[in-house]
């Protein structure tokens, strides 16, 4: 009996030494990693670039204010021109030949040139073809800056303000290799205008804020950053 209790209490010795040891190594294990991991954060300290963008940082809550101040000096652009309708009936053919849409179909008798295919061809109005764009006053007599895509081909070009208020416009000049065109109205009163910046001021990473008037719709804005300068994607001047 006195053996067992011998025995259990020495085990009992044996197994509290181990855990001690085990504590201990562990601990120091712990202690250790702590301590390498301190170290390396002070040497990294100096490439640590987090504080210094948390100082500089400047939060933007949105683009209300500026939207405010540049839509005055946006504009919708509706231009007008006519798709003229050619015929291809082959007319003047006693022999009725091309009476189909240019195959050569043979004349009905009793029925009028081009009869059932032809017949809208040389008899059509032309239709008129409307084309809508975007653009912005920069300058306070009228000069506007919009796209040539927009006015290529225009008969008439009809400028509306933001107030609602249109006006006829003259296409003052184009450049097709940067898409730009130059329209000038004549208003009652000066305008608010925009002014062009440097382009060179420009870094990526800047905010950039697109206002327009897409398909009608009246004063759409989105915005993004400047992706990179110089890029050349193949599709321009």
């Amino acid at each position: 009996m006195q053996y067992a209790k011998h025995r259990r209490a020495k085990l009992f010795s044996s197994t509290a030494l181990r855990l001690m040891v085990a504590a201990s190594i562990g601990a120091g294990g712990l202690f250790g990693t702590t301590a390498f991991a301190h170290a390396a954060a002070n040497t990294d300290s100096d490439l640590n670039v987090t504080a210094e963008l948390q100082k500089s940082c400047t939060p933007i809550d949105d683009f209300s204010g500026l939207v405010k101040r540049v839509a005055p000096a946006m504009v919708s652009v509706d231009v007008h021109l006519r798709l003229e309708q050619t015929s291809d009936d082959g007319g003047g053919d006693d022999s009725g030949a091309g009476n189909g849409p240019g195959s050569g179909f043979p004349a009905m008798p009793g029925f009028p040139p081009g009869f059932p295919f032809g017949m809208a061809g040389p008899m059509q109005a032309s239709q008129p073809v409307e084309a809508i764009g975007s653009g912005f006053i920069i300058n306070p007599s009228g000069v506007i800056v919009t796209n040539n895509h927009v006015v290529k081909d225009a008969k008439t070009v009809t400028v509306t303000l933001s107030d609602g208020v249109s006006y006829p416009a003259r296409v003052f000049g184009t450049d097709p290799r940067t898409d730009l065109a130059v329209l000038k109205i004549n208003g009652s009163h000066k305008m608010p205008f925009l002014e062009f910046c440097n382009s060179a001021d420009l870094k990526p990473g800047a905010w950039v804020v697109a206002m327009g008037n897409p398909f009608g719709l009246d004063c759409t804005v989105t915005a993004g950053i400047v992706s990179a300068l110089g890029r050349e994607i193949g599709d321009g001047p």
